[in-house]
């Protein structure tokens, strides 16, 4: 029998899932993620997974969307080839809140190449809106099909959400690269950093809790800091940064 690892996809799509607190992102990435509903919490900073469709593997970052946290949004949409964009759909009174957000996604030149999937969440409540009103509320009706897709979806009950990475898959294929492989100078390097700027920010989160400007003022110095860094977080929150270049 040929080994998992052998046949496993090696063609990735760069993502990211943003959109209001509250609106099911996490929710959703476990999801498609476990095939099941997890109980969450609210996103202090963000998750990472990789989901396996079909031929792809998605590597989904999965950003907290509260007021404080969004100014952050900006570090994760660099090279991302597909935004997975959840909406409440049963959170009418938010609906020009979220329409305001998307359309600064649509418009900034990072995502220039990205297709973009909003997954109107939530369906399985009674009152939620339809795909075309949410189109409708969010203005995006003249955006090409092969750009933008409104996708009606539950988190619940796990409706919808297959169709919409069908068409994420559908969609990106003309952007879509083979990964490169890591170099041991650099690659292990990067690998190395990103660990070590997880491991800082989930210490700050235990020390200072939800601190708002505190903790996005001490997060954005971990995330702009130089490739190649390492991090420390001392009892007292203070974010220290070694260079290793």
């Amino acid at each position: 029998m040929i080994p998992q690892e052998e046949t496993k996809a090696t063609k990735e799509i760069n993502t990211v899932m943003l959109g209001l607190d509250a609106c099911g992102k996490t929710a959703i990435l476990y999801k498609l993620k476990l095939g099941e509903v997890v109980t969450t919490i609210p996103t202090i900073g963000f998750n990472v997974e990789t989901v396996n469709h079909g031929d792809y593997d998605l590597v989904i970052w999965d950003v907290g969307g509260q007021d404080k946290i969004m100014p952050l949004w900006r570090h994760y949409i660099a090279d991302k080839q597909a935004v997975i964009f959840v909406l409440d759909s049963n959170d009418r009174d938010r609906l020009l809140q979220a329409k305001d957000e998307l359309h600064k996604l649509l418009k900034d030149p990072q995502l220039q190449n990205a297709v973009f999937l909003i997954y109107a969440n939530k369906q399985d409540l009674p009152n939620a809106l339809t795909a075309s009103s949410i189109r409708d509320g969010l203005g995006i009706n003249g955006f090409p099909s092969n750009k933008l897709r409104t996708q009606e979806c539950s988190a619940t009950t796990g409706d919808g959400l297959k169709e919409g990475l069908d068409w994420i898959c559908s969609s990106a294929q003309s952007i879509v690269k083979k990964p490169k492989p890591a170099t041991v100078s650099t690659g292990n390097a990067e690998v190395e950093c990103l660990k070590s700027r997880l491991d800082a920010i989930r210490e700050l989160v235990k020390v200072l809790g939800a601190e708002g400007s505190v903790l996005v003022e001490k997060l954005n110095k971990i995330l702009d800091a130089p490739s190649g860094s390492r991090f420390t977080v001392d009892s007292e929150g203070n974010v220290n940064i070694n260079s290793t270049l």
